[in-house]
Protein backbone atom coordinates (compact mmCIF):
# COMPACT_ATOMS: atom_id res chain seq x y z
CA UNK A 1 0.00 0.00 0.00
CA UNK A 2 1.22 3.68 -0.59
CA UNK A 3 0.38 5.99 2.15
CA UNK A 4 -0.69 9.86 1.27
CA UNK A 5 -1.47 11.50 4.50
CA UNK A 6 -4.45 9.54 5.94
CA UNK A 7 -5.08 7.97 2.82
CA UNK A 8 -3.78 4.49 1.49
CA UNK A 9 -4.24 2.84 -2.10
CA UNK A 10 -3.21 -0.23 -2.95
CA UNK A 11 -0.99 0.02 -5.35
CA UNK A 12 0.06 -4.43 -5.89
CA UNK A 13 -1.18 -7.57 -4.85
CA UNK A 14 0.47 -11.10 -4.41
CA UNK A 15 -0.10 -14.37 -2.84
CA UNK A 16 0.41 -15.31 0.56
CA UNK A 17 3.47 -18.58 0.58
CA UNK A 18 4.55 -18.17 3.82
CA UNK A 19 3.48 -19.21 6.76
CA UNK A 20 3.85 -18.12 10.40
CA UNK A 21 7.45 -17.18 12.02
CA UNK A 22 9.23 -16.61 9.26
CA UNK A 23 12.34 -14.96 8.71
CA UNK A 24 13.21 -13.25 4.94
CA UNK A 25 14.59 -10.29 3.69
CA UNK A 26 11.98 -8.08 1.76
CA UNK A 27 12.92 -5.27 -0.86
CA UNK A 28 10.70 -3.03 -1.63
CA UNK A 29 11.71 -0.72 -5.08
CA UNK A 30 9.39 1.86 -7.17
CA UNK A 31 10.97 3.11 -10.41
CA UNK A 32 10.93 6.93 -12.10
CA UNK A 33 7.95 5.48 -14.37
CA UNK A 34 5.85 4.74 -10.92
CA UNK A 35 5.99 0.55 -10.82
CA UNK A 36 6.58 -0.84 -8.20
CA UNK A 37 8.23 -4.00 -7.57
CA UNK A 38 8.25 -6.07 -3.83
CA UNK A 39 10.83 -9.26 -3.52
CA UNK A 40 11.90 -11.56 -0.71
CA UNK A 41 15.27 -13.57 -0.32
CA UNK A 42 14.27 -15.94 2.22
CA UNK A 43 17.91 -17.05 2.22
CA UNK A 44 18.89 -14.20 3.75
CA UNK A 45 21.93 -13.10 1.32
CA UNK A 46 20.88 -10.65 -0.49
CA UNK A 47 21.62 -12.16 -3.88
CA UNK A 48 18.34 -14.41 -3.84
CA UNK A 49 15.32 -12.34 -4.48
CA UNK A 50 12.20 -13.96 -6.13
CA UNK A 51 10.14 -11.57 -7.34
CA UNK A 52 6.16 -11.46 -5.35
CA UNK A 53 4.18 -8.70 -6.20
CA UNK A 54 4.30 -5.79 -8.63
CA UNK A 55 2.15 -2.63 -9.68
CA UNK A 56 1.89 0.62 -10.90
CA UNK A 57 0.73 3.94 -8.99
CA UNK A 58 -0.48 6.62 -11.49
CA UNK A 59 -2.80 8.33 -8.90
CA UNK A 60 0.34 10.75 -8.62
CA UNK A 61 -1.07 11.78 -12.79
CA UNK A 62 -4.31 11.60 -12.22
CA UNK A 63 -4.14 14.50 -9.38
CA UNK A 64 -2.16 16.86 -11.41
CA UNK A 65 -5.58 18.78 -12.79
CA UNK A 66 -8.84 19.22 -11.05
CA UNK A 67 -10.40 17.22 -13.12
CA UNK A 68 -8.17 14.62 -12.75
CA UNK A 69 -6.75 12.70 -16.00
CA UNK A 70 -7.08 8.98 -17.64
CA UNK A 71 -4.53 6.74 -16.71
CA UNK A 72 -3.56 3.20 -17.83
CA UNK A 73 -1.09 0.46 -18.67
CA UNK A 74 -0.55 -1.88 -20.73
CA UNK A 75 1.62 -5.01 -19.05
CA UNK A 76 3.81 -7.39 -20.40
CA UNK A 77 4.47 -10.67 -18.09
CA UNK A 78 7.66 -11.52 -17.67
CA UNK A 79 10.29 -13.48 -15.49
CA UNK A 80 13.22 -12.80 -13.39
CA UNK A 81 12.35 -8.62 -13.88
CA UNK A 82 15.08 -6.56 -13.07
CA UNK A 83 17.72 -9.55 -13.44
CA UNK A 84 20.45 -10.01 -16.14
CA UNK A 85 17.77 -13.38 -17.30
CA UNK A 86 14.44 -11.28 -17.35
CA UNK A 87 12.59 -13.29 -20.06
CA UNK A 88 9.35 -12.44 -21.78
CA UNK A 89 7.54 -14.16 -24.55
CA UNK A 90 8.01 -12.61 -27.72
CA UNK A 91 4.44 -13.45 -28.48
CA UNK A 92 3.09 -11.34 -25.80
CA UNK A 93 5.70 -8.56 -26.54
CA UNK A 94 4.21 -8.85 -30.12
CA UNK A 95 0.86 -8.66 -29.32
CA UNK A 96 1.28 -5.74 -26.59
CA UNK A 97 2.57 -3.46 -30.03
CA UNK A 98 -0.22 -4.26 -31.44
CA UNK A 99 -2.95 -3.60 -28.51
CA UNK A 100 -1.09 -0.35 -28.48
CA UNK A 101 -1.25 0.56 -31.90
CA UNK A 102 -5.22 0.12 -32.14
CA UNK A 103 -5.58 2.10 -28.93
CA UNK A 104 -3.70 4.75 -30.57
CA UNK A 105 -5.02 4.47 -34.17
CA UNK A 106 -8.68 4.93 -32.18
CA UNK A 107 -8.08 7.55 -29.73
CA UNK A 108 -9.88 10.05 -31.73
CA UNK A 109 -13.57 7.68 -31.28
CA UNK A 110 -13.49 7.93 -27.56
CA UNK A 111 -15.04 10.70 -25.43
CA UNK A 112 -12.40 11.75 -23.17
CA UNK A 113 -14.46 14.48 -21.51
CA UNK A 114 -14.29 14.82 -17.79
CA UNK A 115 -17.70 13.91 -16.50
Amino acid sequence: YRQDGLSTTEVCSGINTYSNNININIKVTRDIGGNWLVESDSLLNGNNYNYEAGGTDTMGIQRFTSGGSIAGAVSIPTRHIHQVIEMAHKQDILQSIDLLSVCIENLDQYDWSYR
